[in-house]
């Protein structure tokens, strides 16, 4: 294997592992001042809660909607 082959290789799987393996959460950034994010979630969802926790099984249907004003 040639030293651009290498190359090319673990620059792929860089990318594969960026992109796929290693998710980020989504953020919005700035000050408080800035701007005001809402979020609407509704689906159907099923699971235990007890003691103040809550563990979901199994869930479907969702969406989500959020708006920034």
């Amino acid at each position: 294997m040639r030293t651009f082959d290498r190359v090319v290789l673990v620059v792929l799987a860089l990318g594969i592992w960026a992109l796929v393996l290693k998710p980020s959460n989504l953020t919005a950034h700035g000050s408080e001042h800035d701007h005001i994010t809402s979020c609407d979630l509704s689906g159907v969802a099923h699971g235990n809660a007890s003691d103040g926790h809550v563990q979901i099984y199994e869930f479907g249907g969702v969406h989500a909607s959020c708006s920034t004003y």
